[in-house]
């Protein structure tokens, strides 16, 4: 695939996505693409963005901290009262420190546990509420909750827990409609590895390459699963 945002035909049934994470590396890789596509996207995050009332340009941003109970009651009032009828949503959210078994405080096990496991499930709850299925969730996940990296420990509990939540989601509600897959990803570039020069960030995914991947994904029909999905940089994991 080229690096390019390229457009695809779609039908109104299949344009409203949801993207959580809207403002970081992947998440606005993400929506960029899936606008550039003529989906309509609601862009959702807690970081300073201009919001809108609803869309314009093919585009609904929203702040929101989903990380809080408060936050997802108010984006769940604002979606429960729009003519929304998502057939995706992404989870692209959550929060990097990096830390050791020995380093990482109870302050950071809990800041990132709650970003990367509790809130997009009670972000599913409350979305599985309002929205009528079919529909497909897309959880970001990483290659770290499989390997064990140095200095992620807190990170990769989160994310081998939002593997294991996937599961539970494909088990519980894929009779209904609801599917779940997990993007397992190696290293990505963005701008949590600004302070790691040790790392070569040319040799990492591309926020675009995910975000290709992801639209490829969100495009199959409804009837089919892909359950996992691991994507690397042709070097490995990093």
């Amino acid at each position: 695939m080229a690096d390019n945002l390229e457009s695809k035909t779609t039908s109104p049934s299949e344009r409203d996505v949801i993207v959580v994470g809207a403002r970081g590396g992947i998440g606005s890789a993400v929506v960029a693409l899936l606008v550039a596509r003529d989906h309509r996207v609601v862009a959702i995050d807690v970081r300073e963005m201009a919001p809108t009332s609803g869309f314009e340009q093919g585009l609904w941003r929203i702040a929101a901290d989903v990380g809080t109970a408060a936050g997802i009651a108010a984006i769940r009032a604002r979606l429960a009262t729009a003519s929304l009828s998502p057939t995706a949503i992404v989870w692209a959210a959550g929060s990097f420190e990096r830390g050791t078994v020995l380093m990482t405080d109870e302050a950071s096990w809990h800041a990132i546990l709650q970003s990367h496991l509790v809130a997009p499930a009670m972000f599913i709850r409350a979305a599985a509420a309002i929205f009528t299925p079919p529909w497909r969730v897309v959880l970001l996940g990483s290659i770290a909750a499989t390997n064990a990296l140095d200095g992620q420990v807190a990170y990769a509990a989160a994310k081998a827990g939002l593997e294991s939540l996937a599961r539970t989601v494909r088990a519980e509600l894929g009779s209904s409609g609801i599917r779940a897959t997990l993007l397992r990803a190696g290293a990505v570039a963005t701008g949590v590895w600004d302070a790691l020069p040790q790392f070569d960030q040319s040799r990492m995914l591309s926020p675009l390459r995910v975000a290709q991947v992801i639209g490829d994904l969100i495009a199959l029909p409804l009837d089919t699963r892909v359950d996992e999905l691991t994507v690397l940089p042709e070097g490995g994991i990093l």
